[in-house]
């Protein structure tokens, strides 16, 4: 996903170039994720349900921390500030 951010973003072609990417890549990851839901669907051994679930709650938390963390949070989120030092 990395090599094809300057196609998404607009700096290595154009814009139809950068829309065909955009939606090829978004194919390939539905298609990748729909490999472990298929075998999941077919095979007993594991449960459907609990793949789903283990799919999409890695896609829901990193929007959850980029649309509500990120917003509430403020710009100083995670920076070192200087305090007082002890010594």
């Amino acid at each position: 996903m990395a090599h094809i951010l300057p196609y998404q973003v607009g700096v290595g072609g154009k814009r139809k170039t950068a829309t065909g990417v955009a939606f090829v890549s978004f194919v390939i990851r539905l298609g990748l994720m729909a490999i472990p839901l298929i075998i999941a669907a077919k095979n007993r051994n594991f449960n459907l349900w609990a793949a789903i679930a283990g799919l999409f709650t890695v896609q829901a938390a990193v929007y959850v921390e980029h649309f509500v963390v990120r917003r509430w949070a403020g710009p100083n989120r995670g920076k070192v500030t200087d305090g007082p030092r002890a010594g």
